[in-house]
């Protein structure tokens, strides 16, 4: 069985190479990425396909012409150029209808080949489904991209025990539920940065202290003392900052 957290972080790698590449990834580039997952044939498949264009859509339309896929509000969801590219082709793609999806997830339960055009369905309903999410301290962008994966590994993952009338609530929870965890590990960082940087500034505080007081720089036994930092992170946070100065 294939670790989703070591799949997540290979495509995720692979994704990234693939968007800023002129050229598509080879068969062996990604097998590389993939080495030593018991990956199905489906599924090696489906990551090729995946990688060809991560975050573009298909040409093939199955347009809605009851969505709005022109809400100005998704203009503002971030000021990359990327995604308003993105977004544009999005919208000139239009979204699949409830009974086209429906046809499409009877497809794949079946074991016909579906999966991308459920995808190119599903890319709108991503992007509508992230603005949800803007709030939240993340770049909108990868938080998209981090909606496609997910979508992506869930439709390999449908088998024919599942309903058709399931499908939807499933991929929908799969979705959101990488949104809310790379939003955790993102805002976990973002935690991590904050407290290096309070600590930081402790330091710079307790050194002016003491050189005050002892009419020389302290040692990191003092500043440790003082702060109640560790000497050993007290070491790393100064090693830090050496490097942002080099």
């Amino acid at each position: 069985m294939v670790d989703q957290n070591t799949f997540l972080e290979a495509l995720r790698e692979a994704a990234e190479i693939a968007r800023n590449s002129d050229t598509a990834l080879s068969p062996e580039e990604i097998h590389r990425y993939f080495e030593g997952m018991d990956l199905t044939t489906e599924q090696e498949a489906m990551i090729s396909r995946y990688l060809e264009k991560p975050l573009e859509p298909e040409e093939e339309e199955t347009e809605d012409p009851n969505d709005e896929t022109n809400d100005a509000s998704l203009d503002q969801l971030s000021d990359s150029a990327y995604y308003h590219m993105y977004l544009n082709e999005v919208r000139e793609k239009g979204t699949g209808s409830k009974e086209q999806l429906l046809e499409l997830y009877r497809k794949l339960i079946a074991g016909e080949d579906a999966a991308e055009q459920i995808a190119n369905g599903w890319l709108m309903r991503i992007i509508r489904m992230a603005e949800f999410y803007k709030e939240n301290p993340v770049n909108m962008q990868d938080l998209i991209q981090e909606g496609n994966i997910a979508l992506w590994i869930a439709l390999g993952e449908i088998s024919g025990a599942m309903a058709i009338s399931e499908v939807d609530s499933y991929l929908e929870n799969r979705v959101r539920n990488a949104f809310e965890e790379y939003i955790r590990e993102t805002a976990g960082n973002v935690d991590h940065a904050q407290a290096v940087l309070a600590k930081a500034g402790l330091l710079h505080e307790a050194q002016e202290v003491l050189a005050k007081e002892n009419g020389r720089a302290p040692s990191l036994r003092e500043l440790s003392e003082y702060t109640h930092i560790s000497v050993e992170e007290i070491q790393s946070i100064l090693a830090l900052y050496e490097q942002q100065e080099n």
